[in-house]
Order: structure tokens, then sequence, then C-alpha cells
């Protein structure tokens, strides 16, 4: 229970008492807690709740809840935003994928998925090569980019330096995949 979040659902903390011990032993706050609830609380799980520092939700029964939680994650993953990965967490990823054979798959969906958001990013309006700017813009513009491609530069400097023969193919293919006309 020290390494992930936990959501209880349905659970009054009074029969098993294994569990209960198991959670009350566990005294690191790191990630969050959350506790289902129709109605209030045992005496018995506000002790627990109270030692979880748990956040309460509310809830009318436990199929429409998650049910709910399911339909947010998903629209979540459906989100066409900048990936949420770190440089450092992106390299960290690639450098346990360049270490074995079997991973090269991973390898390939890791460095195309980054490709396909600058693909994407660089084919919308903020950096049209059909619109005219001055030379603060044109700075603007180069810091912008520089920004946008430091996950990918990262990973090229790593994965370049790192990888194996079979790796070259990825390489360019996404610099063609990023080369935006």
């Amino acid at each position: 229970f020290d390494e992930f979040g936990l959501i209880i659902c349905g659970w009054s903390a009074e029969w098993d008492r294994a569990l209960y011990s198991a959670l009350e032993k566990c005294k690191s706050h790191r990630f969050t807690t959350y506790w289902t609830l129709k109605e209030e609380p045992t005496d018995v799980a506000k002790k627990l709740i109270q030692l979880k520092r748990a956040e309460i939700i509310k809830i009318n029964d436990a199929d429409s809840f998650f049910s709910s939680l399911e339909e947010k994650v998903s629209s979540l993953h459906e989100i066409e935003r900048p990936h949420p990965l770190s440089s450092k967490l992106a390299v960290a990823t690639l450098k346990r994928y360049l270490t074995d054979e079997r991973f090269e798959i991973q390898v390939h969906d890791l460095i195309f998925q980054e490709a396909n958001r600058l693909y994407e990013e660089f084919s919308g309006d903020e950096f049209s090569l059909n619109t005219a700017f001055n030379l603060e813009e044109y700075k603007s513009r180069v810091l912008r980019y520089e920004s946008s491609i430091e996950i990918l530069q990262h990973m090229f400097i790593v994965g370049c330096y790192w990888g194996r023969k079979s790796h070259e193919q990825i390489w360019a293919k996404c610099l063609e995949r990023v080369n935006v006309p």
C-alpha cells in the first residue's frame, strides 16, 4: 500500500482484520487514499480514514462510481495534449528499453509517440510556414521549437549513443515523421 494510491469502496473496515492491520501499519502518505461512501462510515472506518488521511467521496453505488471513473480515465487518454513525460522520465524509460532486445517494439512506440506529438504540434497554426514574421517573431518561434523538441532531443542523444544498429531505422524514420512540409 506504500507504492500506489488506493480506492476503497464498499468496505466497513470491520470484517477483514488482516487488511485493516496492513493498512494501519503503512505509515506513508505518499499517494492518496480515496474512500467511497454511500452513508456515514462506521467508527472503525472513521479511525482508518483519519489514519490514512483518506479523501471521502460520496457515491450512490459502486457500479455507477466505477463506470464514471472508467469513462473519465478513458477520456484523459483520448485528450490530445503534449505528452506528460518529463525529459528525465522519457530518457530513463528509453534506457531501460535499450538494455534488452525484447523491448524493440517499446523503443519504437516510445519514440514515435513523441514524434507524432511533435508532428501534430508543428502542423498547427502556431508553427505555420504560410505566415510572415519579423525577427522578434522568428526568435520567439525558435525558442518554442527548442522547448517543444526537448523530450525527443534527449531521447535521440541517449538512443543514438546507447542504441544498437537495429535502432538506426527508428531514428531515421522519426526524423522523417517530425519533418513537417
